[in-house]
């Protein structure tokens, strides 16, 4: 398992579609008389032998059938998993060529989704060293310094939830010690990435929990109470793995990574423990803060607290996502420009709200919707349904374009009206919808979908609207930290490209279109991320990094 765990985070480093890391693994795990035909394939067709998901589906087939010995794995043995790897992915071949002897319409297109996120990773995402460090620093962020700033706020029109008493209701500690374990966690896993390679590492990917911790005033229940709530034993594991094989169709166990994300570590003795994946145990002590907390109030309370607590939710990334924009014009500062934030307005008898964020310039007008809904795990994530997809694309997509949509209208014609600004004098409209989720709907499947679906709805159809723009909010994070750029002159050339209703380029590739931000520059993002680890190494060592 250790040795699996190794391949992937090899291939998490080096990246999936990099032919030095497939060439490595080819050596390391194929006999010689297969190295030639895999060097063959890699350097000629370019084809990816390895990859993560392939690693995580063999993982659970040892739970399943594998013996409890922790054991060094020897070459031999090592080539013996390389073959097994091989295998999974003539198992997934199976299903991708059954589904690919029948016609595809749009519903199987869809359907096919689970496909993609198993060979294109469309869900695992790129695990970098930026992309962990962020997912801990915008967690701390949002859950601790803006949720203190909403609560100390009286005067703002939100509908406050004291998250803080239902988090240590549901897990036993302070929401701000389990982030601190969660940083600190990260922080130790991150300095086997100044090593050569985590393959030839002895010590990875072993925790031991009490260890890690020794030289701190932590107290031992508080360490027992963050691992318990992420691990799970082998024993329950091969357990839950058994039921789940005999419920499940192949192709629905076979993509079904969930119970690895909710428990992402294997606990072999009382003293250390395994991640089976260290992606999804950082996801899990960050993003899934917010499952941890809709879960609990889902299972405990009325549902009126759970529907209170998913609109909290939004509204601390909606401040998250503003706090960004505000950071990247106050850098880059463009004469006339002006940040007016989300207003109520009344047209007769109706009440409604204007965009979350709205940019006034010169000429133009940027509208932008946070959306922090969240995919369903089991029916969108792990299966890929239709139905599940679905619902999922209407509440974080369609209805905030509709949205989008709705108030330009409003806007253009004098129905709604900001203070100081002159909707005549606006020639162009930039809608952006900004994600929580990896949906950003630049993915080979769901990009043709949403715009086959903006136009059979008539979206944004006027010639004064730039198209929409569907970015994840890292894009946004990664623009204020890296990119010595405006906001708007981004937009205008990323637009101006295609000229349609959505670009072709992905966003941060077009981003390097752009120059670099000087390394001493003063952004929010080296801020909360100085003041991340800066408090994780206090609470871990006693002291200030």
């Amino acid at each position: 398992m250790a040795s699996l765990i190794r391949i992937a985070w090899f291939l998490d480093e080096s990246g999936e579609s990099d032919m030095i890391a497939q060439l490595e693994l080819s050596r390391q795990l194929l006999p010689s008389h297969r190295q030639n035909a895999a060097k063959q394939l890699i350097l000629e067709q370019g084809r990816i032998i390895f990859f993560r998901a392939q690693v995580y589906i063999l993982l659970k087939y040892l739970i399943l059938y594998g013996n409890d010995e922790d054991n060094d794995v020897e070459s031999k043995e090592l080539q013996s998993i390389g073959s097994c790897l091989l295998s999974v992915t003539e198992l997934i071949s199976s299903q991708v060529k059954e589904r690919k002897s029948i016609q595809r319409n749009e519903t199987q297109s869809l359907n096919a989704l689970t496909h993609e996120i198993v060979t294109n990773s469309f869900i695992l995402g790129k695990f970098s060293i930026p992309a962990v460090r962020l997912l801990m620093v915008r967690a701390r962020y949002m859950f601790k310094t803006i949720h203190l700033r909403l609560k100390n706020n009286s005067k703002a029109e939100i509908d406050f939830l004291d998250i803080d008493h239902f988090f240590q209701e549901s897990v036993g500690i302070q929401l701000t010690e389990y982030l601190n374990f969660g940083t600190s966690l990260i922080v130790y896993f991150l300095q086997f990435l100044q090593k050569d390679s985590a393959l030839q590492e002895k010590g990875f990917p072993y925790i031991y929990p009490q260890k890690l911790f020794e030289k701190s005033n932590v107290h031992r229940e508080k360490v027992n109470i963050f691992f318990d709530l992420l691990s799970i034993t082998l024993s329950q594991a091969k357990t839950d793995l058994q039921a789940s094989i005999a419920l499940e169709h192949r192709r629905e166990f076979i993509y079904d990574f969930l119970f690895m994300k909710s428990k992402p570590l294997v606990q072999f003795s009382s003293d250390f423990l395994i991640p089976f994946s260290i992606p999804f145990l950082f996801e899990r002590i960050t993003s899934g803060i917010f499952w941890q907390l809709l879960d609990h109030l889902n299972q405990n309370y009325d549902r009126t607290i759970s529907d209170q607590f998913t609109r909290y939710h939004g509204r601390i990334f909606q401040e998250y996502v503003e706090e960004f924009i505000q950071e990247i014009h106050k850098q880059h500062p463009v004469e006339g420009e002006r940040i007016v934030q989300e207003q109520t307005y009344r047209i007769g008898k109706q009440e409604g709200k204007t965009s979350d964020i709205m940019i006034f310039g010169s000429d133009y007008a940027i509208f932008v919707e946070a959306s922090a809904t969240r995919m369903q795990a089991k029916g969108t994530i792990s299966q890929g349904t239709r139905t599940a997809f679905d619902s999922d694309f209407k509440k974080m997509i369609l209805h905030n374009a509709k949205s989008l949509d709705n108030f330009i209208k409003k806007f253009r014609s004098g129905s709604i009206t900001i203070e100081g600004i002159e909707s005549e004098k606006i020639a162009v409209y930039y809608p952006v919808i900004i994600t929580m989720e990896t949906f950003a709907g630049q993915n080979s499947i769901i990009h043709p979908f949403l715009k086959s679906t903006l136009e059979s709805d008539k979206l944004f159809a006027n010639k004064d609207i730039a198209g929409l723009s569907v970015l994840e909010i890292d894009d946004i994070e990664y623009l204020e930290g890296y990119i010595n750029a405006t906001l708007i002159s981004i937009l205008k050339s990323w637009h101006g490209q295609s000229n349609d209703l959505l670009p072709k380029d992905h966003f941060k590739d077009h981003l390097k279109n752009f120059p670099e931000k000087d390394e001493l520059s003063k952004t929010l993002l080296l801020k909360i991320t100085g003041a991340a680890l800066d408090e994780a190494t206090q609470f871990m060592f006693n002291k200030s990094s």
